[in-house]
């Protein structure tokens, strides 16, 4: 379970330096009328934020499974004791069964 929080915990990272970043590159593109080449800003901005996205949801469905997992691992293992509708000295194979429906039995 710790490898998936930490992937949920890296993705809330990622995002803060998301906005973090866009907020840096929009103030440096119009305060200091900085020389970037076309198109810088929003592809690092779009390329982090996938990023984060992509971590949080894997995080979030990792965390989901790990617990649906630690559900499942508690409960009581099932033995069949008994199966309705069956005499005491039936055989229960494939073929007896097969046979005794042809048969009609």
């Amino acid at each position: 379970m710790v490898p998936l929080r930490l992937s949920t915990y890296f993705g809330l990272i990622i995002s803060v330096i998301t906005l973090i970043s866009i907020i840096g590159y929009t103030s440096a593109k119009l305060i200091f009328r900085s020389q970037w080449p076309a198109g810088f800003a929003t592809l690092a901005a779009l390329s982090l934020a996938s990023i984060s996205i992509n971590a949080m949801l894997l995080g979030i469905i990792g965390e989901y499974l790990g617990r649906m997992y630690q559900q499942l691992k508690k409960q009581p293992l099932t033995i069949i004791e008994d199966v309705a509708g069956v005499a005491e000295g039936d055989n229960l194979s494939l073929t007896s069964t097969v046979t005794n429906s042809l048969s009609g039995n």
